[in-house]
């Protein structure tokens, strides 16, 4: 199966950082719904919202750039989870 190439607009750094950043966001969520809310889950949320948001702000723009910026982070956040899980499976 061939793959297409994708047009690339942010770089590898800020996709990673995306992932990673949903992740945590997920997995603190999670963790909410089962420990409750603390400090280490506050601490958690934050830093994910700030590794995803981080980018979108470097970027500049007006703020209907950055907020569209962060919107966009968080839906390629999540293909990058769902791609790497197809990846594991994809032998």
């Amino acid at each position: 199966m061939k793959k297409e190439k994708r047009e690339m607009k942010h770089s590898v750094f800020q996709r990673i950082l995306a992932v990673l950043g949903c992740f945590l966001f997920l997995t603190a969520g999670i963790v909410w719904l089962v420990a409750g809310f603390q400090i280490v889950v506050a601490a958690l949320l934050l830093a994910a919202v700030a590794g995803i948001s981080g980018p979108a702000v470097a970027e500049g723009g007006g703020i209907l750039d950055i907020v569209g910026s962060i919107f966009e982070a968080v839906l390629e956040g999540i293909m990058g989870i769902f791609e790497l899980i197809g990846d594991l499976f994809n032998f």
